[in-house]
Formats: structure tokens, C-alpha cells, sequence
């Protein structure tokens, strides 16, 4: 009886730890857990580990390695690589691209795992573990910014003195992850939300409000824009799929302004005055001209080296690795960075990539993710979100899982493959 049951449980360890979907649904947690050790215990090199840990997922689950078969992504991914070459004469430090390794090549093979996801959009347990580790993100942010206390003992802001300091740098809300990394994924969270069906409704409209107060708190005028476009796309797409257009429609307007009279509350009640100044600094600075300043110096500087260097000057050489060496060119903006930096077949590939991805995306009707997608590519114009530590792990997740092939033959190619 006792060997029977130990046999029992042999087999359930096999099945479950066979299956890349199952197993994966606790990736994003363990990733939660590694950033809070390394924000508030101890510094463990959380993008280091966390890639690391990548790497070893998708070696040992055989069908993660599917993208084999998948000749834009084998592209872009090896002229990445292959883009070293340009550190024969870009003079930058070959540290750099070393650096890139768990910045960029690593969570780059989540594609892999999300393109060999068998899910829908509905009942994908990484999608669901990935909700629920964005809200305890955003809830321990909160946390800290209500107890003044607990704010002073791990080196944050609160409710009591946020606001200006006296260099001029304002507050930004964050967590275990930094302001830039959370406006993304707060941004980001929302298509999540709205599709996910959730047992209690109320979850999710509680959820949708703290993550609009979150987003707003982050003082990301980009991840504004990207947000509040989220949320009508949303509104759109469940018109048309419920087919009860005027009736949604009127439900998130309805919606929108509770959300709106809720946050006026809030940003007259529980923000400090310092909190509020940066506000109305932020929203007159919500413009073209305002957001565009920099940028489009970076951008012509940009696309002179490009035009100088049309094969590639190297991952890592022009980005936001190269600016911690004083010799970045475009930190600011990752369509034009992956331009630069692998040039035009590195950028064909990567546009190859995604359009592929939208189209299967709508052909299979997963139009909350296709929408995730064009918000990162949206985004990602005027900054590095595709960079940034767990919000690129979502965006190479989503990609792989709407240019997924489902052809199981593949599947098991690819296991016969890593079997020899």
C-alpha cells in the first residue's frame, strides 16, 4: 500500500513538472519573491537570478525550446548575439554586452515558454499567477506609502513626506520594483484584468481601482497614456464580443467616472502637498512638446549612428547598459534602440515578430493580448519598457504565446531532439 501511494505521487511529480504551463504559473511569483528579498533584505542580483533561473526552466522543460522551429524569433535572437562583432570598433567596454546577457538574451527565452503554452487566454494559469503577483506588487507599494513607519525603516517616501525634495526630483510611487518598472506594469495589468474572469466581480473592479490610483502615482506620463488607451480598447473589444455594445459602453463610462470622482477623493485627502505640486507638474507637462524634449535629440543622434552603422552597433552599446558608462545614445526609446543597436535585419526581424504576433492574435480572437502587445510597442517609442526587470518577461511571454504553434508534432520534434 505504502509503495503503491509512493508510486502515486512519483507519477503526479513527473506529470506536473513535465507540463512547462503548470509549472510556469509559479514563475512570476518566485520572480515577486526574489525582487522584495533583494529591495528590502538583501541585494541578490534579482535580474541576474531571475534570468538565470530562465535559462534553466526552459533547458529543463524540452517543449519550452519550441522556438527552434520559429525563424524570425532564431533571427532576431542571433543577430543579437552576433551584434559582439560591432564591439571590434563601437568602443564601448565589452562588459556591456556581457551585462546583456541577463538583461536582454535570457528573458528573451520566455518567448519560448508562453510559445509552447497549450492555454487560452481565459484558463492560462500563467496569466492568473501573473495578475495576482502584479496586485501584491502594487498592495506592499501601498503599504508602505500608508505607514509612515514602515516607509522609514526600508528607505521609502509615505503619505507624510512625499512630495519635492530639494533638488527638484519628485516622488514617484513605488514598491519592491521602481516607479519605471510599475507605471508599465500597472498599465499593462488592466487588459489582464478585463479579461480575466474572477469568481468575485467586485475583485476585479477593486483591483482595476487600485491599479489606476498606482499608475497615476507613478507620475509615468507615458504609462498614462498607455493606460487610459488600455481601457478603451477594452471597452471596445468587450462591446463587440458581448455583443451588447451601447450596454458596456455605457458600463465603463459609468465606471470611468466612479474611478475619477474615487481618485479626485484620494488626490485631495491622502496626498501630501509636496505629492500633489509634482501632480500638476507631471499633468502640465502632458503633452507633445513637453514629453517629445530629449527624446527627439536622442532620436536624430540615434539615427545618425545607425545611418553610419546600418549592421548593427552592438546589444548594449547605445541603450541603457551604455548609459551607466556615460555613453548611451538612445536610453529613452526601445524601438529605436533595437535599431541602432542590431540594425535593419535585427529590427526586420523584431517588426517580422510582432506583426506576426497580432495577426494570429486576431485570427484566434485573443484580442486582450494582442492589445498588450501594441501597448508595449506603444510605449516602448519614448521609453525602455521592453528592458525593464519582469515587465520584458511579460511582453516575451504574450509574444511567444500568440505566435505559438500548435502542431503537436512540433512538440515532439523538439523533444526528440534534446532526447540524443
Amino acid at each position: 500500500m505504502t509503495i503503491s501511494r509512493a508510486v502515486v505521487r512519483i507519477r503526479l511529480v513527473i506529470k506536473i513538472g513535465s507540463d512547462p504551463e503548470k509549472v510556469g504559473a509559479v514563475l512570476f511569483p518566485i520572480f515577486n519573491v526574489i525582487s522584495f528579498i533583494s529591495a528590502f533584505i538583501f541585494d541578490i542580483r534579482a535580474g541576474m537570478l531571475s534570468s538565470l533561473i530562465i535559462l534553466i526552466y526552459v533547458l529543463t522543460h524540452k517543449r519550452c525550446m519550441v522556438w527552434i522551429y520559429d525563424k524570425a524569433f532564431v533571427a532576431f535572437y542571433l543577430i543579437n548575439i552576433l551584434s559582439l562583432y560591432a564591439y571590434l570598433f563601437n568602443g564601448r567596454p565589452f562588459v556591456i554586452f556581457l551585462n546583456c546577457i541577463t538583461y536582454n538574451l535570457l528573458p528573451m527565452l520566455m518567448y519560448g515558454i508562453g510559445k509552447s503554452s497549450i492555454s487560452n487566454e481565459q484558463n492560462n494559469p500563467v496569466f492568473k499567477a501573473l495578475i495576482y503577483s502584479n496586485i501584491i506588487i502594487v498592495l506592499v507599494g501601498f503599504i508602505i506609502y500608508f505607514v509612515p513607519s514602515l516607509a522609514v525603516r526600508v528607505g521609502m517616501d509615505s503619505m507624510v513626506t512625499a512630495g519635492i525634495s530639494a533638488t527638484g526630483k519628485g516622488y514617484r510611487f513605488g514598491s519592491y520594483l521602481g516607479s519605471l518598472e510599475l507605471g508599465s506594469i500597472c498599465a499593462i495589468s488592466i487588459p489582464l484584468l478585463l479579461m480575466y474572469n474572477f469568481k468575485n466581480k467586485i475583485v476585479k473592479y477593486v483591483t482595476l481601482f487600485m491599479f489606476s490610483v498606482a499608475l497615476l502615482m507613478t507620475m509615468q506620463r507615458g504609462a498614462w497614456i498607455v493606460g487610459i488607451v488600455g481601457i478603451f480598447s477594452c471597452a471596445i473589444i468587450s462591446a463587440v464580443l458581448n455583443k451588447k455594445g451601447l450596454k458596456i459602453i455605457i458600463g465603463y463610462s459609468l465606471l470611468g467616472i466612479i474611478i475619477a470622482a474615487i481618485l479626485f477623493y484620494f488626490v485631495n485627502h491622502y496626498m501630501s502637498e509636496g505629492f500633489f505640486e509634482h501632480l500638476q507638474i507631471r499633468l502640465r507637462g502632458l503633452n507633445a512638446n513637453s514629453m517629445s524634449t530629449g527624446r527627439t535629440e536622442q532620436a536624430e543622434e540615434a539615427m545618425a549612428l545607425f545611418l553610419e552603422y546600418p549592421l548593427g552597433f552592438g546589444l548594449g552599446a547605445a541603450g541603457n547598459k551604455a548609459s551607466s558608462y556615460q555613453m548611451g545614445v538612445i536610453p529613452d526609446g526601445n524601438l529605436i534602440r533595437i535599431l541602432v543597436e542590431t540594425g535593419i535585419f535585427g529590427m526586420v526581424a523584431f517588426l517580422v515578430l510582432n506583426i506576426k504576433a497580432i495577426v494570429r492574435g486576431l485570427r484566434h480572437k485573443y484580442y486582450y493580448m494582442v492589445v498588450i502587445i501594441l501597448l508595449f510597442l506603444a510605449h516602448s517609442i519614448g521609453s525602455n519598457v521592453l528592458d525593464f526587470y519582469y515587465g520584458s518577461f511579460i511582453y516575451w511571454y504574450i509574444l511567444g504565446f500568440l505566435n505559438r504553434t500548435k502542431e503537436k508534432y512540433r512538440l515532439a520534434e523538439c523533444s526528440s531532439i534534446f532526447d540524443h
